[in-house]
């Protein structure tokens, strides 16, 4: 049993090994097709070097024995695991336009996972770092190396994309240079018919463009967008669905007819993932938020996108950085404080008006104009603010929520309003872009209800005490406009010293 590294060993160890860890990730992923395997693989591999570092004598290279450890762990992962595949693995296209989409039954499939390109980047501040070839990772073919029984594939990367001798590889494999020799020629017999097309680098010009067509198409619900993305010949492929669509016709018909939705039902953030344009994907669910749902990688050709792959899976979102829920853009608004708009007063008398009839069934009390805009002559930041108090706040929220959507209002849940005494509605302008009203719905006989009211009325009544509390809006705007909760919190204590003198 080897002893533990003491600490000038553990530092030793990580200063020689860490610099491979990106390029193993890279290894490991192309031995087993999964992102998130491929991590756990790789801390296998350390776990298993440092283990044996002691005994390590330097007759190969640190990289060729961390390889060999590699390796090793991933042809154990795999014996026992069914290949991962994309949807074109399973069966030929669909030639039925009329037919929905069948979705495979969980666990019936191991599906590729896709590789957020930066995973394997190199450093921005180590120039000397190996940079890992995109070709290396593209999803063609990584799909196609998984149809490889295991050495094959083994012996296939380490020659053909990492450029081992024949020697170097049979050393790894704890095997003879002939059965390597024999090993290689069989691989790429096998995939010889699989050979990928050239694509353009994320970084291309007409590369991103096509990006931003086909994110435009999906944000839009415009249909039409696509026919200038896709290729005539494109294929469309979306884990969990066993079935899978060629020609740009038959790919637009089933998007268009099964996907799109309405016009902000979907939004796309641009990223890369093997070494190919690439979104991550959101989906607004029934209550307006817009959810993680998956990631989606391009063929990005010169004539325009060969094959879309779309994998459906919200842990993805989070493999590529972003949150479960993503913010609509309105939520990004910076503070901005402006002098006083008559227009204010009109605008909360009309919204008043609609929420009091729209509101009817549940109002316990009239709504209520509140906050800066509805104190004549303060400067303030240009969203009217509405109050009212209802019975059971989910009860209102469940049983409105359909009238308030309707008429523009978008809900912002508990658990990222993070106030629970109310249930928050924001209602944006055209553009999406910009806040136009705020409503707060408060259970009836709740402190707030009185505490908005009483400090409302304050600053109505003393005109310095108002003027004192648009100069600290305009410092604070100024100072954190950008963190609209570190602008709230700026307010805290003015706005406990009015109430504490109003009591």
């Amino acid at each position: 049993m080897t002893s533990p590294l003491r600490a000038p060993d553990q530092r030793r160890f990580a200063a020689e090994t860490e610099q491979f860890r990106r390029e193993l990730l890279a290894h490991c992923y192309r031995m087993v097709g999964s992102a998130h395997d491929a991590e756990d693989l790789v801390q296998e591999t350390y776990l298993r070097a440092w283990r044996s570092y002691a005994g390590f004598e330097g007759r190969a290279s640190i990289r060729s024995w961390l390889y060999k450890i590699a390796t090793n762990v991933c042809l154990r992962a795999v014996e026992p695991r069914r290949i991962r595949l994309l949807p074109s693995g399973l069966t030929g296209p669909s030639s039925e336009p009329g037919r929905v989409p069948s979705v495979v039954a969980p666990g019936e499939v191991a599906w590729l996972e896709p590789l957020p390109d930066a995973w394997i980047a190199p450093p921005a501040d180590d120039p000397a770092a190996v940079t890992i070839a995109r070709e290396s990772v593209r999803l063609a073919l990584i799909a196609s190396l998984q149809h490889l029984p295991a050495r094959q594939r083994a012996i296939l990367i380490l020659r053909d994309v990492l450029a081992f001798s024949a020697a170097e590889t049979a050393e790894i494999l704890d095997t003879t240079t002939a059965a390597v020799k024999s090993g290689l020629q069989r691989a790429r017999a096998r995939l010889a018919d699989r050979e990928p097309e050239p694509l353009l680098e994320p970084t291309d010009e007409r590369a991103r463009a096509l990006l931003e067509g086909y994110i435009a198409a999906f944000e839009r619900s415009d249909a039409a967008l696509l026919e200038q993305v896709l290729r005539a010949d494109a294929t469309l492929e979306a884990t969990p669905f066993r079935d899978w669509q060629s020609g740009r016709s038959m790919c637009i018909h089933v998007l268009d007819t099964y996907v799109l939705g309405t016009a902000g039902d979907w939004r796309m953030v641009a990223t890369t993932a093997n070494g190919q344009p690439a979104a991550v994907v959101y989906h607004r669910d029934g209550d307006g938020v817009l959810r993680a749902d998956g990631a989606v990688v391009l063929d990005a050709t010169a004539e325009g996108v060969s094959r879309v792959m779309k994998f459906q899976d919200p842990a993805l979102v989070g493999a590529f950085g972003y949150p479960e829920v993503l913010a609509p853009q309105w939520a990004y608004e910076r503070a901005e404080v402006r002098p006083y708009d008559p227009e204010w007063a009109v605008r909360a008398s009309v919204e008043r008006e609609q929420l009091s009839d729209l509101l009817a069934p549940w109002l316990v009390d009239r709504v209520e104009h509140i906050g800066s805009t509805a104190v004549p002559g303060l400067a303030a930041k240009p969203i009217v603010d509405l109050m009212v108090t209802v019975a059971d706040l989910d009860t209102a929220v469940e049983e409105a929520a359909d009238r308030l959507a309707a008429a523009g209002w978008c809900y912002v849940p508990p658990e990222l309003d993070l106030r629970p005494w109310r249930r928050f509605f924001v209602k944006p302008d055209a553009s999406g872009q910009r806040r136009e009203a705020h409503l707060h719905l408060i259970q009836t006989g709740h402190q707030r209800w009185t505490d908005q009211l009483t400090f409302r009325d304050a600053l109505r009544s003393d005109a310095r005490l108002a003027q004192r509390y648009a100069d600290l809006k305009r410092r604070l705007a100024q100072q954190s406009g950008h963190d609209r909760e570190a602008y709230t919190e700026g307010k805290a204590d003015f706005v406990a010293s009015v109430l504490d003198s109003s009591r």
